[in-house]
């Protein structure tokens, strides 16, 4: 389960805890004392909901909780992005572009960036921000990442080949290319060594093409 679907189903189970907290809080009704004469100012009392409808509306929620034990996905982080990694060859504030793209399918590029305490910036992430976006707004760059990390084929031409490179230039991209464990690292690597006319260095468990500059 990805970390979109994990959310929307927490937000889920809020919303109908949330509806259960004031249906439980609307245990009965408030009436007025029996008789010809009511008083101006008459007692509210409470008349508790029967069991048996108490229990019905809990039953109607169960199928809505998640199952047990939670689905889990072990956090590896590759020795690149650790204390001693090769990440600290770039300089502080460098942008690199990381794959897996960082967005609602995958937020592993966050995790390797918070490791090696946010020493260099991404094009990518998955944050809530103003607008109809969750995370980076839409780009060729990305939709193509995203395409090759879910096994579609990308076939590099010069027109696929110009739009990459200019945003890769839009985005800032100044330290480099690094391609992270992901189901598309084998596709992803051959698309980006067409894209960069050579073959990655392999270091600490990922692919990398040093841009060596500033940002």
């Amino acid at each position: 389960m990805n970390s979109h679907a994990v959310r929307m189903r927490l937000l889920a189970i809020l919303v109908i805890v949330s509806l259960a907290f004031l249906a439980g809080c609307a245990v009965g009704m408030y009436q007025s004392p029996s008789g010809s004469n009511p008083t101006p100012n008459p007692t509210p009392t409470i008349t508790a909901i029967s069991p048996n409808i108490a229990l019905a509306g809990v039953a109607a929620f169960i199928p809505s909780f998640p199952s047990v034990p939670y689905p889990s996905q072990h956090a590896a982080v590759p020795a690149f992005f650790k204390s001693g990694g090769g990440v600290e060859r770039i300089p502080p504030g460098s942008v690199l572009l990381v794959t897996p793209f960082s967005s609602k399918e995958s937020t592993d590029a966050m995790y390797w960036q918070s490791v090696a305490d946010y020493r260099f910036k991404m094009p990518e992430g998955d944050a809530f921000t103003p607008g109809p976006y969750l995370g980076p707004h839409p780009s060729f760059m990305k939709s193509v990442l995203d395409d090759l990390d879910a096994g579609k084929s990308v076939s590099v031409t010069a027109d696929i080949r110009s739009k990459f490179v200019a945003d890769l230039k839009q985005a800032g991209v100044s330290g480099g290319i690094v391609v992270g464990p992901s189901h598309g690292q084998a596709a992803i690597i051959a698309f980006l060594t067409e894209i960069e006319g050579a073959a990655p260095s392999e270091e600490g468990g990922v692919r990398v093409w040093w841009f060596y500059s500033t940002p």
